[in-house]
């Protein structure tokens, strides 16, 4: 079962939301982080830290690697790391591009930025899923996974599908549901739900998927929150529950057990005593590392727990 190793970075300015690792690198892991400024516009960072000692904090980047858009665009209010993959001589990075509107609070749209294999320079492509017959409302994060047999690519995104007044709040609900690629680029929805929410759900968001070469499934770590008093409602917020394919098609959620997931600890001192959400999964040295958000949406930090396998 998983196994809390506690907080190991404040973020900028009081936020660091969203991790995002990339482990491809010589010797260090590179996190990427979204904080805001001022006037509530997300920015996408990052910090450096030690292979297998996360506490080590290596360095951090000057400026934000992704920033706001120009007036209009769809990143206009913020950019927002949610993922990242490597396709042979490029990495993408996967963003939410957020927009204001006036109906509701906000809009989101689900981006791809490139670069190098060294990621330090990069350079945003554009939007890859925007509303359709399929889903007419926003999209969110994203989780790509390339299948263990190298033929298919897989898209895990959040799909708002309505905005419902709750205790006097505007407030979106969403599911995850899949998309599918050759490249990594070009996206075709399939209309597939992933994981579904039930009446008194409010959202299901930012799956990381690690699969398992022993048992020949893919294991989906998912953040899911109730409908109402999920800010600081500990029985309420986001907690981290998790769900299995042999697909990546058909998922099978496990909503008995325990040892799989990772809830608030429920005392509110704790940086993650009201909730868990977030989550980024990685294996090395025959251990997973989960990264993951703790309070307040990212306001607390970033924090892991480990799993040997």
């Amino acid at each position: 079962m998983w196994q809390r190793q506690g907080k190991f970075f404040d973020g900028i300015d009081g936020r660091a939301q969203c991790p995002v690792v990339d482990v491809l690198n010589d010797g260090f892991w590179r996190i990427y982080f979204s904080h805001r400024d001022d006037s509530n516009h997300s920015y996408t960072s990052y910090i450096d830290v030690e292979e297998g000692n996360p506490e080590n904090v290596l360095c951090s980047s000057e400026v934000p690697v992704l920033s706001p858009g120009p007036l209009g665009s769809v990143d206009q209010a913020g950019a927002m790391a949610t993922s990242i993959i490597s396709n042979g001589a490029t990495k993408y990075l996967y963003y939410i591009g957020w927009s204001q509107r006036l109906d509701v609070p906000y809009f989101n749209t689900t981006c791809v930025a490139a670069s190098s294999l060294e990621g330090d320079n990069w350079h945003k492509i554009g939007p890859i899923l925007s509303p359709d017959i399929t889903d007419d409302g926003y999209s969110g994060t994203f989780c790509p996974v390339i299948n263990h047999s190298k033929t298919r690519w897989t898209g895990i995104y959040l799909s708002c599908f309505e905005w419902v007044k709750i205790d006097g709040r505007i407030e979106p609900r969403y599911n995850l549901k899949r998309a599918e690629s050759q490249e990594g680029i070009y996206w075709k929805k399939t209309g597939d739900t992933v994981i579904d929410i039930q009446s008194g759900q409010g959202g299901a968001s930012q799956m990381t998927v690690w699969y398992n070469p022993m048992r020949g499934l893919y294991q989906g770590w998912y953040s899911i929150r109730n409908n109402r008093e999920y800010r600081d409602n500990p029985e309420y917020a986001y907690r981290i529950r998790y769900a299995e394919s042999f697909d990546l098609i058909n998922w099978e959620q496990d909503l008995m057990s325990t040892e799989n997931c990772l809830y608030a600890t429920g005392n509110t001192s704790d940086w993650d005593g009201i909730m868990c959400c977030y989550p980024c999964v990685i294996e090395y040295n025959k251990t997973l590392y989960m990264f993951y958000n703790g309070n307040g949406f990212g306001q607390t930090g970033i924090g892991y727990a480990t799993w040997q396998l």
